[in-house]
């Protein structure tokens, strides 16, 4: 069997890519845009040529790892589109998405929620709602929705929060982060792990990955520094005026899967 991830050097994508390599007897492509790996594949996903190219490798199981804040729509109606338009229907499709809802215990039945020009990552959580709305029209999909990914990866890379919080510590500052705004959180190998299950699995349709516990970025942020082992009394807690929920319900996850997702 050929599994193919899509953005396979990047934070997720590399490490779901290396675990494969490492764990199954399949065939495992991987794909890149400009990374130095030679065992990639590099190739434009807004390129309709690259992707036929790709395609022609026959992948059995295509794994989307690629997010981008800026492009995220022109993906999904270039890149998803052209994928979809050039595999048969058993191709088994794993489309990895983010928390397009509002509000506490999201399911999976959620309506998504499209964000307004000037809301919080606009532009990115749209066009994953617009990457979703494409995915459903292939038999055979998977969309992953998970918490906010951090963590070590496969390489021992920490994610853009902890080396935020490095550079911040540097420079003496005090770090202000909400102790009442709660969202969900996933470890990005945990990540790996639960699409890994799933690309052998027979489960089609949408599922949220993250841990059960709803947590502040206020905590969130002290963990990381706990586990860099860094000092953390850098970071202050403020407060909304009422409690501020965007987490997701996990209770598909547990029935469905064996992985294991830690909490914070």
């Amino acid at each position: 069997m050929k599994i193919l991830i899509v953005g396979a050097s990047g934070y997720l994508g590399n490490t779901i890519y290396k675990k494969l390599k490492e764990g199954s007897n399949d065939d495992i492509y991987g794909t890149c845009c400009n990374s130095s790996n030679q065992e990639l594949l590099k190739i434009n996903v807004l390129n309709k040529l690259d992707i036929k190219k790709v395609l022609s490798f026959k992948p059995d199981i295509i794994i989307w790892s690629i997010y981008d804040v800026e492009k995220e729509m022109s993906l999904s109606q270039i890149g998803i589109n052209e994928i979809i338009n050039g595999i048969s229907e058993d191709v088994r499709l794993i489309y990895v998405s983010t928390t397009v809802g509002e509000g506490k215990q999201q399911a999976e039945n959620i309506i998504p929620h499209k964000r307004m020009p000037d809301e919080y990552f606009s532009k990115y959580i749209n066009g994953k709602i617009e990457g979703e709305s494409i995915v459903r029209k292939h038999p055979n999909y998977v969309i992953v929705r998970p918490g906010s990914i951090y963590g070590y990866d496969y390489d021992g890379k920490i994610d853009s929060r902890m080396k935020g919080l490095l550079e911040i510590l540097k420079t003496g500052k005090r770090y202000s982060r909400t102790a009442n705004m709660y969202a969900s959180f996933v470890n990005v190998c945990d990540l790996a792990d639960a699409i890994i299950e799933l690309a052998y699995s027979n489960f089609t349709g949408i599922i949220n990955v993250a841990g059960e516990r709803a947590v502040s970025h206020y905590d969130f942020n002290i963990h990381l520094a706990r586990l860099m082992d860094i000092d953390n009394s850098f970071i202050i807690p403020d407060y909304k005026q009422d409690e501020v929920y965007h987490n997701i319900n996990n209770d598909k996850r547990k029935l469905l899967l064996n992985t294991l997702v830690r909490d914070i």
